[in-house]
């Protein structure tokens, strides 16, 4: 994956938190430039991840604050509904039977499935 080969992929999975917006440095308050770095790197995750789902789903990753809870809002929305796909797709076939129809018939309601 592209985000393990740039180094970026600990903004999504949280190993790579934002650091502090500000620094203190000689007791004067700056903004931390590490932390414009790890925004900018953030920001274009997150415009990347928008930009390989469907159209649907980008305001989901869009209302995301960060690439990370972008991406566990996916994760979160989509994964589980993944599996429940399953189960219902082996409920359907397991009630598949060929009955009085024809062999081509069967097959092709079994194809229809997926």
């Amino acid at each position: 994956m592209l985000m393990h080969g740039h180094d970026l992929y600990g903004h999504l999975d949280g190993t790579k938190p934002a650091p502090s917006h500000s620094t203190t440095q000689n007791n004067r308050e700056t903004d931390n430039p590490q932390f414009r770095i790890w925004f900018r790197q953030d920001q274009l995750i997150q415009q990347a991840l928008m930009a390989f789902v469907d159209p649907t789903i980008a305001p989901t990753v869009a209302a995301a604050s960060n690439s990370q809870k972008a991406w566990d809002l996916l994760h979160t929305s989509f994964a589980n509904k993944s599996q429940t796909c399953i189960f219902s797709l082996r409920n359907q076939l397991t009630k598949v039977s060929k009955e009085s129809k024809s062999v081509g018939e069967y097959l092709r309601e079994i194809r229809s499935l997926f």
